[in-house]
């Protein structure tokens, strides 16, 4: 019972604490250029750091897109299995 008058007190002051936030500082902008220029060293690593990370996934999300599409394909023209094909799929589990 207190739990939910305490939930209640607080959501009812939630929009005069948003707003005291948003009015603090005086040049912060909600773009993504002032947001940068706002942050400090460590914090630019990590977006750094987590956009290459992005971008790698983005990557390896792609190349399995294409071997699935690939093992698709043969597995549908009904191509026997190879040597070479086992050596390609032994080689795409190796990595």
């Amino acid at each position: 019972m207190v739990a939910a008058h305490l939930t209640g007190v607080v959501l009812s002051h939630l929009h005069t604490v948003a707003s005291f936030v948003l009015q603090e500082g005086g040049d912060s902008g909600n773009d993504p250029l002032s947001i940068w220029r706002q942050m400090g060293w460590i914090a630019k690593t990590v977006v750094v750091i987590l956009f290459i990370m992005s971008g790698w996934s983005i990557g390896v999300m792609i190349d399995r897109c294409a071997w699935r599409r690939e093992v698709s394909e043969l597995a549908i023209h009904g191509l026997r299995r190879s040597s070479t094909w086992i050596a390609k799929f032994q080689e795409r589990l190796r990595m």
